[in-house]
């Protein structure tokens, strides 16, 4: 006798692949990831101390401003890794921890820990969905995310002032979002962003109003918009570009090029991240020597000058109409 009825989920190619997968991750998780706690505390401490040398006067203040730009851009690992409770691993007693460094991490970059993490929980489900991806805003090509940054910097300042006052709609707010689409942040997001810019402002402007304008926006702010920038380049649209395509193995790629490892925080594998973003960052780049062999069946897209033989340039340009994407 023969049936019609489809496999089981249990049975089905699918499933049995996931497993596989699954199984291989499962390795390359930590019990409690330490080592983020201290990238954390590290970062944090690079930034306060150049705060002081260059109030001191030991380093300049353009320098400072760069290496702090650099130090906020480091901070998001351990920011995003908090979002995934890789921190504290399989303990929920270690949430605490896990959240210390999400917030701390945050302040750097001017970014609130909490608001990200539900707007990054819809990223991971939506990737590349036009009306849904929080991240999809900054899709387009690299000259796009310049005026992009330049808004949502506007943004975080204004949103305070707007919040108090009320405003709601009008041409300056019109002109902000002009590039955030249908993605619209929930009232939770919103409140949490609220709250902690609101902080933020009135920390800045107390340090303004005390004299101390000069370093709040040197060592502080505009240091924050450098991360930023760096964040939203090598973090969002590099490894999602061109933002065009969503599933499994196709909505994010692995782009290896010189230092790419370093510059990247291993995310320069980021399809592994999407895939299992339980692992934490500085696992990806063993779990990607283990995994390649199903990666490239899957047809995941591997480009750069250091991903072997025959490999594609990393891609970098809008595609046309009728071009594929590799």
């Amino acid at each position: 006798m023969t049936t019609n009825a489809e496999p089981s989920r249990s049975t089905c190619p699918d499933a049995e692949q996931r497993r596989r997968e699954r199984a291989i991750a499962a390795r390359y998780r930590d019990d409690v990831a330490w080592r983020i706690v201290l990238e954390a505390a590290w970062g944090f401490a690079m930034w306060v101390t150049m705060i002081v040398l260059a109030m001191r006067g030991s380093v300049p203040y353009s320098i400072a401003c760069l290496v702090n730009g650099w130090v906020a851009y480091l901070m998001y690992m351990p920011l995003h890794e908090a979002t995934h409770g890789n921190i504290m691993g399989r303990h929920a007693e270690l949430r605490w921890l896990n959240d210390l460094v999400g917030s701390v991490s945050a302040i750097p970059m001017w970014f609130s820990y909490r608001a990200h993490a539900p707007s990054h929980m819809k990223h991971h489900a939506f990737t590349n969905d036009p009306t849904r991806d929080p991240d999809h805003l900054i899709a387009g090509p690299f000259s796009h995310l310049l005026p992009v940054n330049l808004r949502f910097g506007a943004l975080q300042f204004l949103l305070p002032v707007f919040g108090v006052l009320r405003i709601e709609s009008g041409p300056v707010l019109d002109w902000l979002r002009k590039d955030f689409g249908e993605v619209v942040p929930d009232e939770f997001e919103l409140r949490q962003q609220f709250c902690f810019l609101s902080t933020c402002l009135v920390v800045f402007v107390g340090l303004c109003v005390a004299g101390y304008a000069k370093q709040a926006v040197l060592l502080w702010w505009l240091p924050s918009r450098i991360g930023f920038f760096v964040v939203t380049a090598l973090f969002a649209w590099l490894p999602h570009f061109p933002h065009s395509e969503r599933g499994r193995y196709r909505d994010t790629r692995v782009t290896l090029f010189p230092l790419s490892k370093a510059i990247c925080r291993g995310h320069d594998r980021h399809i592994l991240h999407h895939m299992f973003p339980r692992v934490p960052h500085y696992r990806l780049p063993k779990l990607f020597e283990e995994m390649r062999p199903i990666l490239e069946e899957k047809g995941v897209r591997i480009e750069g000058s250091l991903a072997g033989k025959g490999a594609p340039p990393v891609m970098l340009r809008v595609p046309a109409a009728n071009e594929a994407v590799p």
